[in-house]
C-alpha cells in the first residue's frame, strides 16, 4: 500500500493552490476526491472538488464497510456528510489506496 498525505488547512489558506502544483511536480501522486452529500455549488466539478452523492449511497457504503473516515456538518439547513469511501474495486489497477 502506498502512502498517504493530507493537506489541510483553513478556508483561502492556499490548499488548492499548493495541491495544484504539487499535481504538477509529482505526476505519480494521486488526488483523493471525498464525498459529501451536500448540494454542489456552482464553481464545484463533480468527481474533482468532491463526489456529490446522495444520503443513502453514503450510507450504503457505510453498511458495506466501505467508509475509511467521515465526519458530519450541522447546518441551519440540515445535516450534511462528507467522507473518504474506498473505491479500489473501481480503480482496477490505478488505485490510490492500492
Amino acid at each position: 500500500m502506498g502512502k498517504l498525505f493530507i493537506l489541510t488547512g483553513k478556508m483561502a489558506s492556499g490548499k488548492d493552490t499548493l495541491m495544484a502544483q504539487i499535481l504538477t511536480d509529482c505526476p505519480h501522486i494521486k488526488r483523493m476526491v471525498s464525498y459529501t452529500t451536500r448540494p454542489q455549488r456552482k464553481n464545484e466539478v463533480d468527481g474533482y472538488t468532491y463526489r456529490f452523492v446522495t444520503d443513502e449511497f453514503f450510507r450504503q457504503k457505510e453498511e458495506e464497510g466501505k467508509v475509511i473516515e467521515q465526519r458530519v456538518d450541522e447546518t441551519e439547513e440540515r445535516r450534511w456528510l462528507y467522507g473518504t469511501i474506498d473505491e479500489r474495486d473501481s480503480f482496477v489497477g490505478n488505485s490510490y489506496l492500492a
